[in-house]
């Protein structure tokens, strides 16, 4: 996640504050799993009172955002094509709850692991409230370019959690 205070200028204040939460949150996600070759990103969207955002416009929202304050995409046709691109269904996780999805990614599980995978998850919830459900992106294909300005080189998973008001997506990848 874009870490430079402009990337949120358009955000309200528990937005930006909530972004910067998740990102230190998943730093120690990241050192607690104690591995090189993987890498965790993670971003929080604001999908309206009720939820009524679908979660593919929030991140639509978010990755132009970024693109439009970074300079990083080459011009505004090839941002605007990428970001039309980025469509994907979203699969229901078969598991009952954040740390377990995530849990079930992990090649190694050792109990230090575990630890800050329930840290981690458990500060969300404190934050954010009650997980309402987990999502995992589904049939994005190639189209993960735009993802590597912003996020990390390689995706693998990307999975989604939704709360009350806010969505936090979590990035697995590499950056190698």
């Amino acid at each position: 996640m874009p870490t430079q205070p402009y990337f949120y200028a358009k955000e309200d204040e528990k937005t930006t504050y909530l972004s910067g939460v998740v990102e230190g949150l998943t730093k120690e996600l990241a050192r607690s799993m104690n591995n090189p070759d993987v890498a965790v990103a993670a971003d929080v969207f604001y999908v309206g009172e009720h939820n009524e955002i679908p979660i593919r416009e929030a991140l639509k929202n978010r990755l132009s955002h970024y693109c439009n304050m970074s300079g990083v995409v080459s011009s505004p046709v090839h941002e605007k094509m990428l970001i039309k691109e980025v469509d994907f269904t979203l699969e229901h996780s078969a598991y009952p709850s954040l740390s377990s999805a995530i849990l079930a990614l992990l090649r190694e599980n050792t109990q230090e692991i575990q630890r800050g995978i329930y840290a981690f998850t458990d500060d969300l919830i404190a934050y954010l409230g009650n997980l309402r459900q987990v999502y995992r992106m589904h049939e994005m294909g190639n189209r993960y370019e735009i993802f590597h300005d912003f996020y990390m080189r390689l995706v693998d998973t990307v999975l989604f959690a939704e709360y009350q008001n806010y969505v936090v997506m979590i990035v697995f990848g590499t950056d190698a």
